[in-house]
């Protein structure tokens, strides 16, 4: 505790990083008055969710960019915070592991192409959305969608006909090769076991 008030902000910097930091302190961290402090606090593993609830409304963008990320971040936040008015907000909650996938779907309609890109990157975007984003008319976010493990086979080969992006047509051949090639392993083995 005593080290959390300490005036030279190098001890406090370290204080942070420590992976033996008391709960308390979380909190005495998370009001110092130096932004540095309170974005390392806001990027360490370990801060607790109500810290980060305080910390995504800091008055500086960096700081809650980090507390957005964060994967203890509470879902309610990540909500509400979707519809903020800052891009960059917007993306900090594409990029949190833990969006929800209603929170997903809204972003995928973003106006701001980077946001999109970053939906259709997020590991959790469902099918649907995909599927809504290969549409889209910035090639990258139906680049995105192109190597989206979510990708089904029957998306895949929708984008592998894309006339407009050979990237995006590339990407998709590229990823329906070892389906395909399964799929026909498959077919072999399933009529020999038959006959």
């Amino acid at each position: 505790a005593k080290l959390a008030r300490d005036p030279n902000v190098l001890v406090r910097l370290a204080l942070v990083e420590n992976k033996q930091l008391p709960p308390t302190l979380f909190d005495t961290l998370a009001a110092d008055p130096d932004e540095m402090i309170r974005w390392k606090l806001a990027a360490n593993l370990d801060t607790p969710g109500r810290v980060l609830t305080q910390l995504s409304s800091d008055v500086k963008r960096p700081v809650r960019i980090a507390a957005l990320q964060h994967r203890n971040l509470p879902i309610p936040v990540l909500a509400s915070m979707a519809a903020d008015s800052s891009v960059a907000i917007r993306r900090a909650v594409c990029v949190n592991i833990n969006t929800p996938l209603g929170v997903l779907s809204v972003l995928s309609g973003d106006l701001d192409p980077e946001v999109r890109r970053l939906t259709a990157r997020h590991p959790n975007t469902p099918l649907e959305t995909l599927e809504r984003l290969a549409r889209d008319t910035d090639p990258a976010v139906i680049l995105a969608v192109a190597r989206h493990p979510g990708a089904d086979r029957s998306l895949l080969t929708e984008l592998a006909y894309n006339e407009d992006h050979t990237d995006v047509r590339l990407t998709a051949q590229d990823r329906l090769q070892p389906l395909l090639r399964r799929e026909i392993r498959d077919d072999i083995l399933e009529r020999w076991d038959v006959e």
